[in-house]
């Protein structure tokens, strides 16, 4: 049986610098992620802890099955993070090879299977130590094509700065290239977000959490709020809390060039009560 070979170190020191620039601007999210981490690893192998009062969420001491780590609500409680941990997850799969057993949460996050170990490949795909080396180097070359895909985005709208239509900067063949990457690049666009806030990340990221074609549909807006509304969401809340508004328009208009925007606050609507 052919034995996977480690992961390479530059695949290794890829993870890492994605998780540290994660850690850099999004503290809280990394904090959350590995309480919720520890807290599920802890269920793994009760065996190995003979003095310690059975947790009755804990695996069955006598179970073998990979799978029934999946069964616990410490996993629910991660996958209910959704995709924008899949970079986390690699990273501990990079970092220690103990944790090899989040090959599972990893397969149950990952959507594309260009970047999942294929099941009829059983000499890899039943060992999870040799799925996780696989991960680790295919995240590798994603994290390449993802960086590569932003920079094209960016340069595209520098060179389009002075257009006043949103459809500019959302409707181009750079912008779909990153729309078609998924969910799993949530992490990578928010780091480039922290980066530049006066871009159109807030549409990339609410057609990828919310579906293909469903952009926010503002008539105006204020960058700032929409960075804040994304970043609490990233660090602090499940995914299926993410910002959503209503399509109501096609594109939004702006004032004035790219970088000087007028920002222009959007409220809700007030309908006066009957006091009025």
């Amino acid at each position: 049986m052919a034995v996977s070979p480690a992961a390479s170190p530059a695949a290794a020191d890829s993870a890492e610098k994605l998780y540290s620039d994660i850690t850099t601007v999004f503290p809280d999210l990394i904090a959350d992620f590995n309480n919720k981490w520890t807290a599920w690893a802890h269920t793994w192998f009760p065996n190995e802890r003979p003095n310690e009062k059975p947790n009755s969420t804990s695996v069955s001491p006598r179970s073998s099955s990979a799978s029934d780590r999946c069964l616990v609500p410490e996993f629910k409680q991660l996958t209910a993070l959704g995709p924008k941990i899949i970079p986390l997850v690699v990273y501990k799969l990079a970092s220690e090879p103990q944790n090899f057993l989040g090959v599972q949460l990893y397969n149950g996050l990952e959507k594309d299977k260009n970047y999942l170990v294929n099941p009829a490949d059983l000499a890899n795909y039943k060992v999870l130590q040799r799925q996780a080396n696989l991960i680790v180097g295919m995240n590798y070359d994603r994290n390449k094509l993802v960086q590569a895909r932003i920079e094209a985005w960016k340069a595209h709208c520098m060179r389009s700065h002075v257009q006043s239509s949103s459809a500019m900067y959302t409707e181009c063949q750079e912008y779909n290239e990153l729309l078609e990457l998924d969910g799993s690049i949530i992490s990578h666009l928010m780091v480039a977000y922290s980066r530049d806030q006066t871009c159109f990340w807030f549409e990339l990221l609410h057609e990828i959490v919310h579906g293909f074609g469903k952009k926010t549909g503002l008539r105006t807006i204020d960058f700032k709020q929409q960075y804040a509304a994304w970043n609490s969401w990233f660090q602090e809340m499940e995914h299926d809390k993410a910002p959503r508004w209503p399509q109501v328009y096609p594109q939004l208009r702006l004032i004035g060039s790219f970088k000087l925007v007028a920002y222009v606050e959007f409220l809700p609507l007030r309908f006066p009560s009957s006091h009025e």
